[in-house]
């Protein structure tokens, strides 16, 4: 693993802008949670971590190294797309971390990262 960064990204499809001026520092081990409504950029950035998406303007490093022209599979990165399977009966925190080791730990520790308001 290593720790990503991003400084200034944006991204923009014809005259929209879509993501503006992203900066982003996710630690090595760190689980983060990109949470906003509906279009306001939360998969277009992942896509972009992830290589599915080209960077407009910006600098994406994972670990020391600048991966904005690296290929999606020479980027050790992987993604999994969204899916709509909530459980009502858990909270936003439970369904978020669900499955994951934190959440077996006595103590969870899930640091969520709030976007687009």
């Amino acid at each position: 693993m290593a720790t990503v960064t991003l400084r200034d990204i944006v991204k923009v499809y014809g005259e929209f802008v879509a993501i503006k001026g992203i900066d982003l520092d996710i630690e090595d081990g760190t689980f983060v949670v990109l949470v906003g409504p509906s279009g306001c950029g939360k998969s277009t950035l992942l896509r972009m971590i992830a290589g599915l998406e080209t960077i407009s303007h910006g600098e994406l490093k994972i670990g020391e190294k600048v991966v904005n022209d690296l290929p999606s599979r020479e980027r050790g990165i992987s993604m999994v797309f969204q899916s709509y399977a909530l459980y009502p009966h858990m909270s936003v925190k439970d369904n978020l971390g669900f499955g994951t080791p934190e959440m077996r730990s006595p103590k969870p520790r899930l640091s969520f990262t709030l976007m687009c308001g």
